[in-house]
């Protein structure tokens, strides 16, 4: 949605690489899971969004965007946006209107945490650009470094990320769009 491009069009985490379209990943209650974006343009974006497809009555999310700690770093650290409280009770597109300047060439991090359980589109560690390499020590060697995901008590974003996550192989596909 640059200038005026009438396309509803969303950058996702972690991006795609042979695909048309996205998994399903389901999430538990509790669960704080994110994936890598590269802002290799920066600008300021306007929405964050996600699409729930399958919906469990009560259940509810919190999407939001970390930085990485620095550029040699790249493990999250400081929430630039919790971008609030969403509804998983229902199908369809979730869409927040943020106001947020992401610099180019820095690694955020987009991601959610969850109360109660809901599925949604997801981007699996397969169709993802392998954005903080290959673990050669795996065989055969694989590319889920690029996802984090730990529990977290369901509530407000934590300032900082916690230190305790670890890899995981499937995330949901949270996308931002570009106003400028």
């Amino acid at each position: 949605h640059i200038g005026t491009n009438n396309f509803e069009t969303y950058y996702i985490a972690g991006g795609m690489l042979s695909r048309n379209t996205l998994n399903t990943n389901t999430i538990f209650n509790n669960s704080f899971e994110f994936m890598p974006f590269l802002s290799t343009r920066g600008g300021i974006v306007d929405r964050i969004a996600c699409r729930v497809s399958s919906a469990n009555v009560g259940a509810e999310f919190r999407m939001g965007i970390y930085q990485a700690t620095n550029q040699t770093n790249v493990y999250p650290r400081n929430l630039i946006l919790d971008a609030g409280t969403f509804d998983a009770s229902t199908t369809g597109i979730r869409t927040g209107t943020i106001n947020t300047n992401l610099q180019p060439n820095t690694l955020y991090w987009f991601g959610m945490l969850m109360s109660g359980s809901a599925t949604f589109a997801g981007v699996s560690s397969d169709d993802s650009f392998d954005l903080l390499g290959i673990d050669f020590s795996r065989d055969p060697p694989s590319a889920d470094v690029g996802l984090r995901r730990t529990s977290q008590t369901y509530g407000t974003l934590p300032n900082t990320f916690p230190a305790n996550a670890s890899t995981w192989n499937a995330t949901t596909a949270i996308g931002v769009r570009f106003l400028t």
